[in-house]
């Protein structure tokens, strides 16, 4: 122990002789462990916003639609698909048992007036009476859409928070009030709670009414989604091989021809997002050991100059009893301590550069613990990679020789 802390002593009163020396040096490991630290907290970030954005999606929901989510090249292939219709959402409520919710779902974009006010781009969502089991949407004010409304076309609206804002003085009650979707009269019967955006979007510039009413006034233009929700999450593969049977009964798939339709889930997008990381993380490792290299080899350049520089107090401790070990852990202390200056440097530079690309730009960050033991890790590695070579050129000097060195 006490070899050890003399070691250390040594090492820092041999780094702090040569300061400018020692920082220049290091400079290879501070960009190094910089670049780590950064992507890995950038990375974090950002697994974490997406992974609570992709939760709004469902974890055990399924959408049927025309397109797959990640087309890869074929789209002009999807282009050819018949659309989605009312024929595969009535298949699907007949035929899939497992099913325990089917939502349609369909978007038109338009201006929304009340009396003088408009707001503008809104996003009106075609749905029916089951939708907030899916999408965990809750009411503010008022109630929600009901079979009836949605069999018989009815003219009524739910508002998002956004869009009752806009429209209507605060302490206003919008219910029974009457709205122009498009030049159409309907009523608003409800408005939900506020709800954030997903993936840049709000989610309360929206407006839901009947998929039936919208079907009614915009017909063959709209693109339908049915969302399908499985009676437990154990059941979702059961569910998507039933939805695969009744998809291709009614809409006349022959045996030999694959899907014409999409059945597309939370994985699809998380597996592409994984996909992208990846190569991240092989940008990462490849930008670092290229930096980390040219610092260690800059470290072992110093330590060998300093090797040469102290032969003869190497001559003079061996002479009075160090042995080789003690020669060569002073000189490998003096290469972790180097590096590990390095990495703690790095690593407030690293931290530090993600959280201003973070304030400056929407890509968020996270102090990641995993990103600071990897710093750790690589310092260290590079120290004792590039340091055992003078350190053993240390060890290894005659004492002899070393004291007749000048």
């Amino acid at each position: 122990m006490y070899f050890l802390s003399e070691s250390i002593k040594a090492a820092f009163t041999s780094l702090t002789k040569h300061k400018l020396r020692a920082i220049l040096t290091t400079l290879g490991i501070i960009i190094g462990i910089a670049t780590i630290i950064t992507i890995v907290s950038l990375i974090e970030g950002l697994n974490k916003t997406v992974k609570d954005q992709f939760s709004q999606l469902g974890t055990s929901v399924l959408y049927i639609s025309k397109y797959p989510w990640v087309s890869h090249g074929r789209w002009y292939e999807y282009r050819k698909r018949k659309p989605i219709t009312t024929d595969e959402l009535e298949a699907i409520e007949s035929r899939c048992p497992t099913a325990a919710y089917v939502v349609p779902i369909a978007d038109i974009y338009t201006d929304v007036k009340y009396e003088e006010k408009k707001s503008e781009a809104v996003q009106v969502t075609g749905t029916n009476a089951l939708y907030p089991f899916i999408q965990g949407v809750n009411l503010e004010n008022g109630r929600f859409l009901t079979d009836f409304e949605y069999k018989h076309r009815q003219r009524v609206a739910i508002l998002g928070w956004e869009v009752y804002n806009i429209l209507f003085e605060e302490g206003d009650d919008p219910l029974d009030k009457w709205i122009m979707i498009a030049n159409k009269k309907v009523k608003v019967i409800g408005v939900m709670e506020k709800r954030g955006s997903f993936f840049g979007e709000s989610q309360d510039n929206q407006i839901l009414v009947p998929f039936t009413t919208l079907e009614k006034y915009y017909g063959k233009r709209l693109y339908m989604t049915i969302m399908v929700m499985p009676e437990s999450p154990d059941k979702l593969e059961i569910l998507r091989d039933e939805l695969i049977i009744a998809l291709r009964q009614v809409r006349q798939v022959p045996s030999w021809e694959e899907n014409d339709f999409s059945i597309n889930g939370q994985e699809a997008l998380l597996d592409e997002y994984n996909k992208t990381t990846k190569v991240l993380y092989a940008a990462m490792i490849a930008i670092s050991a290229l930096a980390l290299l040219v610092g260690g080899i800059g470290i072992m350049n110093i330590m060998l100059i300093s090797v040469s520089e102290r032969t003869k107090e190497i001559g003079i401790r061996k002479a009075i009893g160090a042995r080789k070990t003690h020669i060569l852990m002073q000189f490998l202390i003096e290469a972790l301590i180097l590096c590990w200056v390095g990495g703690v440097i790095g690593a407030a530079v690293g931290f530090g550069l993600a959280g201003f690309v973070s304030l400056v730009t929407p890509v968020p960050s996270a102090v990641s613990v995993k990103a600071a033991i990897m710093g750790f890790i690589f310092s260290s590695s590079v120290a004792i990679f590039f340091g055992i070579f003078p350190a053993g050129k240390a060890a290894r000097l005659n004492p002899i020789d070393a004291l007749r060195y000048e």
